[in-house]
């Protein structure tokens, strides 16, 4: 969808474009998105959940897409399907030239089966990490589906004191018309607060769509 603003084929693209699933997120098994797209050539320092930074063939960036639309970051992996990386300067076709390229992340849309999913993961540094989500259908309102999802992960660094603790929900419902188009919206919070001993006050913020 990145690349051309409709659904197309990577092969018939005449650019590149790569794409970091949600299936290969859960795969490696990481406590943050942005750890996955270590894994993608020429893009680094990707910052998903405060800012919505990152660098991509050398230039740095701050134009970050989710769904399409203009947003910096804060955005739960809990909530995404694929992330979609447009290399060079064809992103123009979203109205902003970037000589690096940039990043649209796609949420996730309420699937048609009852569904649900709780992940719970640990590690080192009193690393844990909770994911919840369910979906499914609304019987009593015909073809219209659901999506809950919720995530609660904190954890301890390498300097005593310092801690970071994200928390995230999401709530999405989706309409399919006998026409053959649909109507998802979607209402996302997150919450990012992190301490460090470095600085002398705690920091914390809030987004809400």
């Amino acid at each position: 969808m990145s690349g051309s603003r409709v659904a197309t084929p990577i092969k018939d693209l005449p650019f590149s474009v790569n794409v970091v699933t949600s299936e290969f997120m859960s795969d490696m098994g990481f406590f943050e998105a942005s750890d996955n797209f270590a894994y993608t050539s020429s893009v680094n320092n990707v910052d998903i959940s405060d800012g919505g930074s990152f660098n991509m063939r050398g230039f740095g960036s701050q134009y970050m897409l989710r769904d399409g639309f203009f947003r910096l970051g804060t955005t739960d992996p809990i909530l995404i399907d694929r992330v979609e990386f447009i290399k060079g300067p064809n992103s123009s076709i979203y109205g902003e030239i970037q000589p690096g390229g940039l990043i649209n992340i796609i949420t996730k849309r309420p699937t048609q089966i009852e569904k649900a999913n709780l992940n719970l993961t640990t590690g080192s540094y009193n690393t844990v990490r909770a994911d919840l989500i369910s979906s499914g259908p609304l019987p009593a309102l015909g073809k219209t589906y659901y999506l809950i999802a919720g995530s609660d992960y904190e954890r301890e660094f390498e300097v005593k004191g310092s801690t970071l603790r994200d928390r995230s929900a999401g709530f999405g419902i989706e309409h399919k018309f006998d026409s053959g188009g649909d109507l998802y919206v979607l209402f996302s919070y997150m919450r990012n607060q992190a301490h460090s001993t470095m600085s002398s006050v705690p920091c914390a913020t809030r987004s809400t769509k």
